[in-house]
């Protein structure tokens, strides 16, 4: 498995470790102080955390992408903690904790309607979820009669679609290239700003009394720097390596987490019940994220072992110059609907880079020398098979061909004219914005260089 992938899957289990484990410092907190005071009061510390983190202030490049920070603020610190904090005064928490755990079914069916995820749900993620879910009811439902609410269930089913809009809007704002934690942190100040104007018309007190608890004060900061500041970052850097389905399918351990917290902490004695529905989860989760669960359009198990070559244009074959176009014209042209001339005249005094498997081109490059477009040399046309992607290839390559600038051809500077949604990605190889927003072939870039040090 790809690092990147395995980065991922690890951020998102520590998340749902640590969120699992929150209804103990919340139950806790709950003696002192009402539901909406502890919301505000974990989400100011967070942002307060952040802050301290990372303290660059967030300079966006296009306006309009404020408005999906808003509905990510709206939807997953507002709205799913208001609905479900209000639905557990209408309803009993094992119904809201069954009910709110259906998030990844509908985060993958909202994925699958209102964006272009190449995630594909199959039968595998189906069946994952109807397992999960028999293992979630025999842990919330153990010795419990079922009760049925209407405001309550409405409320906690209203929380889990929203969470999955949540997931949409993050998976956008993290491809907008920016650092996660100010990705993070303007999610939280309009999820803040959202809130205060439901406060009038909600039980909202804090007594300093209270507030300085030494108990009350050590789980607030459990919930503010870690269920909230930490988590948050950690959730959204998962959202954006695995895709929000893969990501979103963990909410189903939270309930088991819970369970197990139980047990060491409260020493909570573990049921058969919750054994079986802690083995059932378990089981539904395998299926949810295997192979039969979730998968891209076109799978690509070959792109694991590539094989890198870097030639000059005289060295080319001619079915290799047929690949190199029909895979520009692909990605550039089809898929990005790019205006741009692609034949430019410079291929003739460039490198170009290769990767393929098994004679197959999967990934491509062009290295342009010094003084070719820039007093530097610069790095262009980095594409990869849309089957192939995900899988870490586009950072290996661009690794290997700046290794090449600086080891071969000796240059300690690369310029590049990097598309603006990938400003993250060549940020974490090393290179820097050094210009404004301008457009190339109707499509956002910047200019970027790197300097080895």
């Amino acid at each position: 498995m790809d690092k990147d992938l395995v980065k991922g899957h690890i951020v998102a289990l520590i998340t749902i470790m640590l969120w699992g484990t929150t209804f103990i410092s919340t139950k806790i907190l709950l003696e002192d102080f009402t539901p909406l005071a502890i919301l505000l009061l974990r989400f100011v510390l967070g942002l307060a955390v952040l802050i301290a983190a990372y303290p660059k202030p967030l300079k966006l490049d296009d306006r309009k992408q404020e408005l999906t920070f808003a509905a990510a603020g709206l939807c997953g610190i507002c709205l799913y903690y208001l609905m479900e904090n209000i639905a557990l005064t209408y309803s009993m928490a094992s119904n809201v904790g069954v009910v709110v755990s259906v998030a990844p079914f509908f985060t993958g069916i909202v994925s699958r309607l209102f964006t272009k995820d190449e995630e594909k749900l199959t039968p595998g993620f189906f069946i994952g979820f109807i397992v999960a879910m028999a293992g979630i009811c025999l842990i919330s439902f153990n010795g419990i009669k079922l009760q049925i609410n209407p405001i309550g269930d409405i409320l906690a089913v209203s929380a889990a679609a929203v969470w999955a809009f949540y997931s949409i809007f993050v998976r956008k704002a993290t491809s907008y290239g920016y650092n996660i934690i100010q990705t993070t942190r303007r999610t939280f100040i309009y999820g803040l700003a959202f809130m205060i104007p439901v406060m009038p018309f909600m039980d909202f007190s804090i007594d300093a009394g209270n507030l300085m608890k030494v108990d009350n004060l050590i789980n607030l900061i459990y919930l503010g720097a870690g269920a909230s500041a930490l988590c948050f970052v950690t959730w959204n850097m998962a959202l954006k390596i695995l895709g929000t389905v893969k990501t979103s399918v963990y909410i189903y351990m939270i309930p088991v987490i819970t369970v197990i917290a139980s047990a060491v902490i409260l020493k909570e004695k573990i049921t058969v019940m919750s054994a079986v529905g802690t083995l059932l989860v378990m089981a539904g989760l395998l299926l949810s994220e295997g192979k039969t669960g979730i998968r891209s359009r076109k799978t690509c198990e070959r792109c694991f072992e590539m094989k890198w070559e870097i030639k000059e244009f005289s060295q080319l074959t001619l079915d290799e110059l047929y690949e190199i176009s029909r895979l520009r014209s692909e990605v550039f042209f089809i898929e990005q609907g790019c205006m741009c001339e692609d034949l430019d005249m410079k291929d003739q005094d460039a490198y170009h880079m290769i990767g393929t498997e098994n004679g197959r081109m999967a990934a491509y490059l062009r290295i342009l020398k010094k003084g070719a477009v820039y007093q530097q040399p610069s790095i262009g046309r980095v594409l990869v098979e849309k089957s192939c992607r995900r899988r870490g290839i586009a950072g290996e390559m661009m690794k290997k061909a700046m290794d090449f600038v600086t080891e071969e051809l000796k240059e300690n500077s690369i310029r590049i004219s990097a598309q603006l949604y990938l400003k993250d990605f060549y940020t974490e190889l090393g290179f820097e914005q050094i210009s404004d927003i301008y457009q190339e072939g109707g499509i956002d870039h910047i200019s970027m260089i790197y300097e080895k040090r």
